[in-house]
């Protein structure tokens, strides 16, 4: 599992735990069962495959899910 923080991200094919900025944000998972944390500012989460959490936070945030991911918390 990766601890990654950033504001245009994509994650391995672990467990990743995501974490975007106060700005606005592109963060994608990739395979396996990640976290993703957009904050604030207007974001773009996508869980990619797997069992995914995706948290939006303050702002006007996109989240996508895969008809592939299992279970997924939005």
């Amino acid at each position: 599992m990766g601890v990654l923080f950033g504001s245009n991200v994509v994650g391995g094919g672990a467990d990743d735990v995501i974490i975007g900025t106060e700005g606005n944000d592109s963060l994608s998972g990739g395979n396996g069962n990640d976290t993703i944390i957009g904050g604030a500012g207007n974001d773009v989460l996508d869980g990619g495959t797997g069992t995914n959490r995706l948290e939006g936070g303050a702002g006007d945030d996109v989240l996508s899910v895969s008809s592939q991911s299992r279970n997924s918390v939005l």
